[in-house]
Order: C-alpha cells, then sequence, then structure tokens
C-alpha cells in the first residue's frame, strides 16, 4: 500500500525509506489484465495482448496526477515493466525491492529482514503477537492467502491465456539484466 503524505507537510528524503514490490513480469502482465489502474492498452479481445495483429509490440498510455503533460506512453505492458523496476534499481538513494514471491511464501523472513534493513526491530503486536498472517486480500476480496499460494506456485499459470506471439514478444522485450538480477527466469 502507498501512503501519502499532505502536501502541506515537507519530509526529507533521507528520512524516508521506499519499499517496492516486484513481481515476476510474466504474472504481473495477468495481474494488470485484472486490475489495470490507469494504463491503458488494447487488450479487451485478448489479454495480456503484448503483440497486435500485425505482429508489433501494443503501445500502452499511463496518466499520472503528478506529471504536467498528464500521461506517459510507453511501448508496451513489458516495456512499462522494465522501465518502472530498472527506475527504482537505479535511484540514487536508499530503497529496499523486495519480491512479491519472497513475501507470499515467507513473510516473516522478509518483513524480519525488511526491519532489520530500515534500522528497526520486529516488534510483536500488543496482544503478544509476534507475527500474523493476513488472509484477506488487500484488494477487496479478489484473492485470499491460499488462492494466492495456489496460485503463484503452479508455474505453468505464469503464461495462462498467452499465445505463442506474447510469449515471444515477452522474451525479446523484458530487460534480461533485471530479470536475472531478481532471479526471474523464462517460461
Amino acid at each position: 500500500r502507498s501512503r501519502r503524505i499532505p502536501e502541506e507537510k515537507t519530509v526529507a528524503q533521507g528520512d524516508v525509506l521506499p519499499v517496492v514490490t516486484i513481481k515476476d513480469p510474466y504474472s504481473w502482465f495477468g495481474s494488470m489484465c485484472r486490475k489495470a489502474y490507469d494504463a491503458h492498452w488494447d487488450h479487451h479481445k485478448k489479454c495480456p495482448s503484448l503483440v497486435d495483429g500485425e505482429g508489433s509490440a501494443v503501445p500502452l498510455t499511463i496518466r499520472f496526477n503528478k506529471n504536467p503533460n498528464g500521461t506517459v506512453n510507453y511501448k508496451s505492458l513489458a516495456g512499462l515493466w522494465n522501465t518502472w523496476y530498472k527506475d527504482y534499481q537505479n535511484v540514487k538513494f536508499p530503497r529496499l525491492i523486495v519480491r512479491f514471491e519472497d513475501l507470499l511464501y515467507r513473510p516473516e523472513e522478509v518483513i524480519r529482514a525488511s526491519c532489520n534493513c530500515a534500522g528497526g526491530d520486529f516488534l510483536p503486536d500488543k496482544k503478544g503477537n509476534k507475527f500474523k498472517y493476513v488472509t484477506s486480500s488487500a484488494k477487496g476480496g479478489l484473492t485470499g492467502l491460499e488462492s494466492a499460494l495456489i496460485k503463484y506456485s503452479n508455474s505453468t499459470k505464469r503464461t495462462l491465456g498467452y499465445n505463442e506471439a506474447d510469449i515471444i514478444q515477452a522474451r525479446n522485450e523484458l530487460d534480461h539484466g533485471l530479470m536475472k538480477y531478481f532471479h526471474y527466469a523464462e517460461p
């Protein structure tokens, strides 16, 4: 979840540790099909629709509120994944990038390591519980913990709904260095 600081308050960059969650791009494409947020691309007939009928990448536009021009254009959904996470990887200030899959399968270990990274302590809650799994969906009932564990543990579901052209486009366009850095394998 993101938290916004009221515009009238100023916070020094050094007082904030951004935490970014990255997701396997092939699974992320499917997630974007289900919840596109402010991303717009032709994907209503087939999703993720990385390639159009002529074999070209399907362009994507996102409207950002703070962008003076209003929108940012990307070559494709894969181009958005590359740019978004490469930008976070290359920033010149401290940040923490956590793989979604690690958070899903080893949440307590990841949360403890994240607290340690930020210079904090992993403390029990008011009832003395050291760690509590939240099994409901953060997005309002789309998927809970059990269904997420089942869904993301099956590697064949990563590319469900993709055609051969989508797979080829993703392989050609995804940043292989970024994929390797975060230990994401090609299907």
